[in-house]
């Protein structure tokens, strides 16, 4: 039993709380994390590349996000 509380959008700082108390780790966010991900797209879209990301893998990935539970 625990939680993982992190930012969606802002800093690089992960609380793990759990029984015993609250573990804190902090990284450092690419300046454009977005970036590789679209590179890539348009790599597939110019036929020069391929994505890896598919509509499938989007859905999935959809799919979890809609079960975490926002505190």
């Amino acid at each position: 039993a625990g939680a993982i509380r992190f930012p969606c959008f802002g800093d690089g700082v992960v609380h793990v709380d759990t029984s015993s108390g609250t573990d804190t780790s902090t990284f450092e966010l690419p300046e454009h994390i977005q970036q590789p991900l679209i590179e890539s797209i348009v790599a597939d879209l110019l036929g020069t590349g391929v994505c890896p990301s598919t509509g499938e893998s989007g859905s999935r990935a959809n799919h979890w996000l809609a079960q975490v539970r926002m505190v």
